[in-house]
């Protein structure tokens, strides 16, 4: 325990304050003062009685601390100077470490005694012998504390440090993906890491040692030792993040710095055109770019160069790029450039600004290793998006999955489910490595007169379909992309004007992303019984009033701030009681449907609704201490979904899309608490279950509207594996679990494979027969005439006009096999296909020019066999007449 520092001079408790001047912060004292152990419920374990002597001590600590302030504000000149000692707030903090320490260890031996208890019913344990006491909010403080620190001793053990500090680092850099920025930043700044970082940079500047210190030499070598270190350096920092990059590099600039040329304001950059010491600098500026400080120590690289131009020799590394080099195609930014544009250090390379030069390695690899990885990817999930089409023809989700599964095993293999996964994993790879250097142009400042170009640049990359499905599973993959100064600088970069509609779909996916990570932990904290868990929602509810947001949702600055303003003023009642809660939904829906862009038809409205049902159910659960999975959640969230008209024009149930996600062990409760920080596990999977139905907004709107090609551009998957998420069956109609698993692969790859008969296939056969299809029927409904478009979506929906169920449908469909109709009714329903020019779920019912048809068909000597094999139907009225004068039974 850390010994509580003492004064020598006036004892405190020996003076006589005013109650009002002895209210510690965060801790209230008794009437009586700390008032001891016993002032808590008796504890029965060793660990138990030292988390009540910590208790104890911080309220000790805490009192001496508010009793010196009061002193203070007495006039007493000795108290002030007390306090400017810091011992006393040193006290106060000292005993908060000990109190989490304890809560800590507490936790962990109730833990081991019971292996039967989770984490947080332990933490509930140690928590209820304080409730009531002046010290509960300090513990409740300390049990968050302790699970902080319980994540970073687990994170850092788990590590191998038997391979050096270098793979050390790098097996960190794995281990902490995903998890929350304050466990992160905890992390990095542990001991231990800070070790492995201080030797990494010794052993990458090692080349450096005979040049600096009090022995340095000078052997005229200094500059092959500079790019030695450099070299060592980019090795250790290119593959690790950001944030550690830039760690290891803020240790190793001090030795450059050290080295006399440095020190006497020289250049310690040898001979750029012939060493390619620049070309490593261009690297290193790449890597840190976005960390916090990255900004600070791309100006340290460029001050290391003293007065000495050159630099447009570091244009080398674009160069080298543009030429084929792969290492350099994937690591080379505008990071170093950017900077000097914006310190005013001119240069150009082949005639113009290295910023402008530096966007040609990036589109080329948009336009070669994404655009290859969308390929791929597409290749493998091109089947499971057609067969998805023909969910309804099975009764049961066992029998559509069993049969879905023999028919990928027969076309990819039967590990085809890990190669999907390991496709999508290299387009997020591909996508977080083009989101690094776009957002990297964004420390440009914005009347910068290149920032038109720019943006141009922005605007070419995002409006790219390969670019758009890399950057949607990249956003889904790393959530470290929307936190701190990426998520800043990203904000910004979607905020760009003039987005086309592909890429203004993917902005408003970020956005509610963006969103998520920073109301994420006070919402899923709500709960009615505090208010201070509302005043915070409300303050991280303010904080969305960015102008940026506002351009990457695609609405005004004044109607996000109509918006939030409305979702402020609700958030008290959304965390009401239930009564409470509906009418504040039902009265926040209409304000947004009042405010342009926020209707329940918009993008941005329905992430607002989505923030406010998450905010209702999380306040519910924790007010009733219930699951998500509890059917009295199901009830809840099922009134809150109509009150808000949340996913209004789905053609599923967002019910259903909840209820299924949230059953899905995918984004089990812990999966979320890593993302966005969140204590609780249970209001952790209805944030992810809701931000999944957010995300898929336009997806939905275009399938509801007909638009199936539009509708795979912009289907989402959280995670990357929709697939896995939602299950079959949860979506309705035409599209499905797989087509969603296609995420922004766009029209392009879709049409150029359209016109064959690649799904023409025996084992498409087969996987049809497995249905409720006979045989024979089977037989007939695989044909695709050519055009990779399958009749059965279009001829459920035609059946479905007439009334009929899926199951009557697919008796239809076995009626006309066996009387051998069916083949004709199939190269109709694909004639009316090619003439809408999509599945053909669109057509109408009826169309003005029924009675056009009419007339021809009773027209006396009508040629009504050309008529029936020649005419092209616009309504389902029509597609009756030409089946009743072809003398084939309607369905019904």
């Amino acid at each position: 325990m850390t010994a509580i520092q003492v004064s020598t001079g006036t004892p405190v408790q020996a003076l006589n304050l005013p109650a009002e001047n002895r209210s510690p912060p965060g801790v209230q004292p008794t009437d009586g003062g700390h008032g001891g152990q016993d002032a808590y419920a008796p504890a029965t374990t060793p660990e138990g009685n030292a988390t009540n002597q910590a208790a104890t001590d911080l309220q000790g600590a805490a009192e001496a601390l508010a009793n010196m302030q009061g002193l203070a504000r007495q006039g007493q000149n000795f108290a002030q100077a007390e306090l400017d000692a810091g011992y006393l707030q040193q006290n106060v903090a000292s005993a908060r470490a000990d109190l989490a320490s304890a809560v800590g260890a507490e936790i962990d031996a109730l833990m081991e005694a019971d292996p039967g208890l989770t984490r947080e019913q332990a933490a509930g344990i140690v928590a209820s012998r304080f409730e009531g006491t002046p010290v509960a909010a300090d513990v409740t403080d300390a049990i968050a504390d302790a699970d902080v620190r319980s994540a970073v001793a687990s994170t850092i053990d788990g590590v191998d440090q038997s391979q050096g500090p270098e793979a050390a680092l790098a097996g960190l850099d794995d281990a902490l993906a995903g998890l929350p920025p304050d466990v992160r930043e905890r992390v990095i700044a542990d001991p231990r890491v800070q070790q492995w970082i201080e030797d990494a940079a010794a052993r990458a500047t090692e080349p450096l040692a005979p040049y600096i210190g009090p022995d340095a030499t000078s052997d005229g070598r200094e500059g092959e030792a500079v790019v030695s270190a450099l070299q060592r350096l980019s090795w250790t920092t290119g593959e690790l993040s950001p944030e550690l990059a830039a760690a290891v590099l803020d240790a190793a600039l001090g030795d450059f710095e050290q080295l006399p040329l440095a020190r006497h304001g020289g250049g310690i950059y040898p001979n750029p055109m012939n060493t390619g010491s620049l070309d490593l600098v261009v690297q290193l500026a790449s890597y840190v770019a976005t960390a916090g400080n990255g900004q600070d120590l791309i100006g340290r690289l460029i001050a290391l160069n003293g007065g000495n131009g050159g630099w447009e020799y570091a244009t080398d590394a674009v160069q080298l790029s543009t030429n084929g080099d792969p290492r350099f195609s994937t690591t080379v930014g505008p990071a170093l450039f950017v900077e000097l544009e914006r310190l005013g250090i001119p240069l150009t390379a082949n005639g113009e600004s290295p910023v402008v030069y530096a966007m040609g390695p990036i589109l080329d690899d948009v336009h070669g290793t994404i655009q290859g990885h969308a390929e791929d990817y597409y290749g493998l999930v091109e089947t499971l998006q057609f067969a998805q089409q023909m969910r309804p023809l099975y009764g049961s989700d066992a029998e559509f999955e069993a049969a879905l599964d023999t028919l990928m095993r027969d076309k990819i293999g039967d590990d085809w489910q890990v190669q999907v996964e390991s496709a999508q994993q290299a387009l997020a790879t591909d996508g977080s490595r083009l989101l690094g250097q776009l957002q990297q142009f964004m420390a440009l400042p914005a009347d910068h007169p290149l920032r038109v170009e720019v943006d141009a640049l922005v605007n070419d990359i995002l409006a790219d379909p390969a670019a758009q499905a890399a950057i949607g599973f990249a956003l889904r993959s790393d959530p470290s992309l929307v936190q701190g100064r990426s998520g800043e600088l990203l904000l910004e970069m979607f905020a760009t004007p003039g987005l086309d509609a592909g890429a203004r779909g993917l902005a408003v996916e970020f956005g509610n992303a963006w969103i998520s990570a920073r109301t994420g932990p006070a919402l899923a904290a709500l709960d009615p019984a505090d208010p201070a868990s509302i005043a915070e929602f409300e303050r991280q509810l303010s904080a969305l009033d960015d102008p940026r947001l506002a351009a990457a949702l695609g609405v005004d600055p004044a109607a996000l701030e109509g918006a939030v303003a409305a979702l402020v003023e609700a958030a008290p009642a959304l965390a009401g009681d239930q009564a409470q809660q509906q009418a504040a939904q039902r009265t926040l829906n209409g304000a947004l449907n009042d405010i342009d862009g926020f209707s329940a038809d918009d993008a941005a409205g329905q992430v607002f609704r989505g923030l406010a049902l998450s905010a209702s159910g999380s306040a519910f659960m924790n007010a009733n201490d219930l699951q998500v999975d509890d059917p009295r959640v199901e009830t809840f969230l099922d009134a809150a979904i109509g009150n808000l008209e949340f996913m209004k024009g789905a053609n599923f149930s967002a019910k259903a899309l909840i209820g299924v996600a949230v059953n899905a062990e995918v984004i089990a409760g812990g999966s979320l608490v890593g993302k966005y920080g969140l204590g609780n596990a249970g209001v952790g999977r209805l944030l992810a279950a809701v931000g999944i139905a957010s995300d898929t907004w336009q997806a939905i709107q275009a399938f509801g509207d007909g638009d199936v090609p539009g509708g795979v551009l912009h289907a989402t998957a959280a995670g990357g594996v929709l697939a896995g998420l939602l299950g079959a069956g949860t979506w309705l109609g035409p599209v499905g679990w797989a087509v969603a698993a296609l995420s922004y692969v766009g029209l392009g790859a879709l049409e150029q494979a359209r016109h064959n008969n690649r799904f023409e296939t025996d084992a498409m056969r087969e996987f049809l027969a497995a249905s409720n299809l006979s045989d024979a029927a089977a037989a007939e409904l695989f044909n695709t005439t050519g055009n990779a478009v399958s009749p059965v979506p279009f001829l459920l929906h035609y059946a479905q006009q007439q009334g009929l169920s899926v199951e009557q449908a697919i008796a239809w469909f076995n009626t006309l096999a066996d009387s051998g109709e069916l083949k004709f009714v199939v190269e109709l329903a694909h004639r009316t296909i090619d003439a809408a020019g999509d599945d053909g779920t669109g057509l109408p019912a009826t169309h003005e020019s029924d009675a056009e048809l009419e007339r021809e068909l009773a027209a006396p000597g009508a040629n009504i066999v050309g008529i029936v094999l020649s005419h092209e139907p616009a309504s389902c009225a029509q597609l009756d007449m030409l089946l009743e004068a072809a003398d084939i039974p309607l369905p019904g």
